[in-house]
């Protein structure tokens, strides 16, 4: 059943160096006919997936992102949620988490709270000067720190920092100082990236071509980042609970957890992927087509059981409390089982994988965080 919801906003000031998601620039507007189209989608897949006549539960999370959702202001997403609730209700205790970007506030704090957002997600990256340059983010160190302060003094308590370490130029001293002022905030989540060179953003002809000017850290200099980053934050109380994700006072991110944890979703929004009734759909990255049909799809693929499978290791494993692979047994076909006991078994006897003797939990080996993506390139193609 479903009961967590995406919604896509496209629209950005301007577009970092290294962003290869699907944006719109501000400046170009449109704003309202797209959150008309936004309203008037919400509205067809609702009708649309009413088909079964299924009560649906109550949503437990939605996430608002981009782009930059907070160029939006606070009364859009009233009418947006006014939508949702007339085909779904909110549970009491949902996760309404908003995207913001430090100095990019269409309304004040307050007013995204009183509209009924709990949670905010601050877009932060860094806090020394020359590495915001380098991403091309349009804020300060002191930028970012207010608008933390901002979140809080308006009343939320869940408050959520982005956090980025791979940047060019970036040394182990400037990233332990940039972590050293996250752990000062007010804030009760971190979520880390990796900084990714992907293909055909401004960044990579920078890094390639002005290599002096773009100097990336080398992989031995990153994954010494990546452990100081949990040393650190362990220390100050944080909890890691996947592999990027930090939390304190248990105060995870509901939404995230149901992506890992391969639970269906509606993605609203152009370039909105959603994954509903065993069909994964990505929306229109077309602009003036998606306010023409917002229904209009980008690409739509039915997601096969031994996919399914795949997706359950690929994703669940990067929580560090693993997961229940007898549930997963129980609930696939004998034949796709067989193909994965013998992976199982395999990283078993490698030490990469290990079962928690709390729960029996199968889960990524401590060590082995880093270099994951190793581990869990095996769980794909079983076939």
């Amino acid at each position: 059943m479903i009961a967590n919801a995406y919604i896509h906003i496209p629209f950005c000031a301007s577009k970092c160096v290294y962003c290869d998601f699907y944006v719109e620039l501000a400046k170009y507007g449109r704003q309202a006919a797209y959150v008309e189209a936004l309203n008037k989608e919400i509205a067809l897949r609702y009708q649309q997936d009413d088909s079964n006549n299924v009560e649906l539960p109550p949503l437990k999370s939605i996430y608002i992102g981009g782009g930059t959702p907070s160029l939006l202001e606070a009364s859009v997403y009233q009418q947006v949620f006014e939508t949702i609730e007339q085909y779904q209700p909110f549970s009491p205790n949902a996760e309404r988490t908003l995207e913001i970007n430090p100095n990019r506030l269409a309304s004040t704090m307050a007013d995204y709270k009183a509209v009924g957002f709990n949670r905010v997600s601050i877009g932060i990256q860094s806090f020394n000067p020359l590495e915001l340059k380098k991403l091309s983010r349009q804020h300060s160190a002191e930028e970012a720190i207010s608008t933390v302060y901002q979140a809080k003094k308006a009343g939320f308590i869940n408050i959520s920092i982005d956090l980025m370490y791979g940047i060019p130029l970036q040394t182990l001293d400037s990233w332990e100082a940039t972590l050293a002022q996250a752990i000062a905030l007010p804030i009760e989540h971190i979520s880390l990236y990796g900084l990714q060179l992907e293909a055909g953003t401004p960044l990579e002809t920078l890094v390639h071509k002005a290599k002096a000017h773009y100097p990336l850290p080398t992989d031995e200099a990153c994954l010494a980042m990546y452990q100081l980053a949990i040393d650190r934050l362990t220390q100050a109380g944080f909890h890691q609970y996947e592999v990027s994700n930090f939390a304190r006072n248990g105060l995870k991110s509901t939404h995230n957890l149901a992506y890992w944890q391969g639970k269906p979703f509606w993605g609203f929004g152009a370039g909105a992927t959603g994954f509903v009734s065993g069909v994964r759909y990505e929306n229109s990255t077309n602009l003036d087509g998606y306010i023409a049909n917002p229904l209009e799809m980008q690409a739509e693929t039915v997601v096969s059981a031994l996919e399914q499978l795949e997706n359950s290791f690929i994703f669940g494993l990067r929580l560090t409390e693993g997961i229940d692979i007898e549930a997963i047994e129980e609930k696939t076909d004998p034949v796709l089982w067989g193909k994965v006991v013998p992976v199982i078994e395999k990283a078993v006897g490698k030490g990469q994988l290990h079962h928690l003797p709390s729960t029996g939990f199968l889960a990524i080996t401590p060590e082995w965080f880093p270099k994951m993506n190793g581990v869990l390139a095996d769980f794909v193609n079983l076939s």
